[in-house]
């Protein structure tokens, strides 16, 4: 649903800036799977917060269905969230589709809502599994498919941050490799939250890509010339 509707949407909106450039180009939106390991830790130790904040007895209910429930926002009296598996994207199934559509010059939308996870059986086939990959894993995925130079991933915020939410948040500007590792092992980035988009910069800048940004809607443009946002770059 996410896919085709919002897919749908951007789908249209794309052609009518590309139509009033003097532009055209083909937009094609792709519904996406990707492949996940079935025995993924996070099946065991779900993630991935979803839907609204919960009251302690909106959260009762919940778990009376079956459904597991956590703490993600302490001090708060909706402050419980509903989590599920959020599997590693390992690659995508579309992937050859994918880049000769991209070789040919169409725009592609790919990968909304972190895609469709499934898992391969012994005889080449895949079924789907109730799960939600994250979309900052699934576009790394996309970019190393296509053999992008730039993976640019846009949030709500110019720059992440060490220690965010304290007295010592301390923004990030250029960020090397083996930097961005260490941050990352020393938990400075939300699970479910910065973390992911933190990590799909780094498989990507370790996959070869020249560099990797995250930064807001707003300042995509200037990130992309590097004069804002975190840069993930090799070293």
């Amino acid at each position: 649903m996410t896919q085709g509707q919002i897919g749908a949407m951007l789908q249209q909106a794309l052609d009518r800036v590309f139509r009033e450039a003097g532009m055209h180009r083909e937009i094609v939106v792709m519904v996406s799977h990707f492949v996940v390991g079935a025995d993924d830790p996070d099946f065991q130790d779900y993630s991935k917060p979803i839907g609204p904040f919960l009251s302690e007895e909106q959260k009762q209910v919940h778990e009376s269905r079956g459904y597991v429930v956590r703490e993600v926002k302490k001090g708060n009296d909706h402050s419980y969230r509903r989590v599920v598996p959020s599997p590693i994207p390992l690659r995508l199934l579309e992937r050859r589709a994918l880049r000769s559509l991209t070789k040919s010059g169409t725009v592609v939308v790919a990968a909304g809502g972190g895609g469709i996870p499934v898992v391969l059986s012994p005889d080449g086939s895949y079924q789907r599994i109730e799960a939600v990959i994250d979309k900052d894993l699934a576009g790394e995925k996309l970019a190393e498919s296509v053999d992008a130079d730039i993976y640019l991933i846009l949030t709500n915020v110019e720059t992440t941050s060490l220690n965010y939410g304290t007295a010592q948040q301390q923004e990030l500007r250029s960020v090397t490799l083996t930097q961005a590792k260490d941050y990352y092992r020393e938990g400075h980035f939300a699970r479910g939250s910065m973390g992911p988009k933190v990590l799909g910069c780094i498989q990507f800048v370790e996959f070869g890509g020249e560099r990797a940004i995250i930064t807001g809607l707003k300042q995509a443009a200037s990130a992309i010339d590097g004069e804002t946002g975190t840069q993930f770059i090799p070293g």
